[in-house]
């Protein structure tokens, strides 16, 4: 038997809403509230070009971040205010939110944007920046496949081998960044064709990230 207030709860449902839903409703427009996605917006463009700068949007849970992030990069990539950004996604499931460290972040940003650059950007990557790391994780019985999707993928689905996975992308982490930060500065011509200005990364729902008392000493 369905309660009565079950089909509300499904039209309800928390579950962000994407950029181009119809049921989205822009609030702070109707109320004359200062836009936090322009303001987001406005950042992102006047930040310095050639150096990195990192953006936190914060809030209480429910409130819509993830649905407002999405109409960020909906307006970072549609061209509709004049300039264009590449934008790279990385969604929450590629991560246990319960047991997660920022090596755990920092590889899955990579991973997508790697990803992101192959499927979207239409990037021909001659190398896999993973290569290295493939060869190490054969050493504890891993294949991470090709550009590292497996390894995203131990990492959620094997508890019992993150620890050996964090000791080998701690020692690896920076120099595929480093290959990564090469591939783009050498395709940065293809971008430029293309009207892009920015590669931004964004990372949802790490505010769902289970805390977890530190203890000293």
């Amino acid at each position: 038997m369905e309660y009565p207030l079950t089909p509300l709860f499904r039209q309800l449902d928390p579950a962000p809403i994407e950029g181009d839903d119809p049921r989205y409703v822009d609030w702070q427009h109707e109320f004359g509230a200062d836009d936090v996605k322009t303001r987001l917006i406005s950042s992102i463009w006047n930040a310095p070009s050639q150096t990195g700068s990192i953006r936190l949007l914060a809030g209480p849970a429910g409130a819509g971040k993830s649905s407002e992030l999405r109409r960020v990069r909906q307006r970072l990539t549609d061209r509709s205010e004049g300039r264009q950004a590449f934008v790279s996604f990385l969604e929450s499931k590629w991560l246990d939110l319960d047991d997660i460290t920022a090596t755990d972040v920092s590889f899955n940003m990579v991973r997508q944007l790697v990803d992101d650059l192959r499927k979207k950007a239409n990037i021909d990557l001659r190398t896999d920046p993973f290569t290295k790391l493939g060869e190490r994780a054969k050493q504890i019985s891993l294949n991470i496949g090709v550009f590292g999707v497996g390894l995203s993928t131990a990492l959620r689905e094997q508890p019992a081998k993150r620890k050996q996975l964090r000791e080998l992308l701690d020692s690896e982490l920076p120099t595929i960044w480093d290959e990564v930060n090469e591939l783009i500065d050498s395709t940065r011509s293809q971008f430029i064709e293309n009207g892009i200005e920015r590669i931004v990364i964004m990372v949802d729902d790490l505010d769902k990230v289970r805390p977890r008392e530190i203890r000293e000493g």
